[in-house]
């Protein structure tokens, strides 16, 4: 990668007007399985960064999640392509130092109504990397005007699991 100083690293980010019946949702991308090649660069990006302390493994994540300015253009380049019409891709470089007790988008436990949507599977992809998009409907007006999405939970009964939506918290 060369001189670890000028590495810039980028996030990437997609606003669309409504997604799974929610209005105004943004997709966070990251990169996703990047296998056994890691950046050398974790020094200068992390504060205080020690190899051995137990979160170091989590800011090396992201580190990792994020693109190269190269990246983030094919990225980009790709989301307006195929997915333009859905909504306003825009890139932003990521501001240094990453702390040590950070997590990276991939280590969020997901359901309820954030989750992942798995860019790289679709049809037509081809970057040469993998691609996810982490997206939170919880707190969002509904299309249908009939409020705010609150979440939602999966409950058993006799005939099967039913997806159910969460009631509104109580003040």
């Amino acid at each position: 990668m060369g001189d670890t100083k000028k590495l810039k690293l980028f996030r990437v980010s997609t606003r669309t007007a409504q997604y799974q019946g929610v209005k105004d949702v943004r997709f966070h991308w990251f990169r996703y399985k990047t296998g056994d090649e890691r950046r050398p660069c974790y020094a200068e990006l992390i504060t205080e960064y020690d190899p051995e302390h137990e979160n170091a493994i989590c800011a090396e994540a992201i580190v990792e999640e994020l693109f190269t300015e190269d990246e983030a253009k094919q990225l980009k380049a790709y989301l307006d392509e195929v997915h333009g019409d859905h909504g306003t891709t825009v890139i932003t470089e990521h501001s240094r130092p990453i702390c040590l007790n950070e997590m990276g988008l991939g280590a969020i436990p997901y359901g309820g109504g954030q989750d992942c949507y798995m860019l790289y599977k679709e049809h037509r992809y081809s970057l040469p990397f993998q691609v996810l998009g982490y997206f939170d409907l919880r707190g969002r007006e509904k299309v249908d005007g009939s409020g705010i999405f609150h979440g939602y939970h999966f409950v058993t009964d006799g005939n099967g699991l039913h997806k159910v939506e969460n009631a509104p918290r109580e003040a």
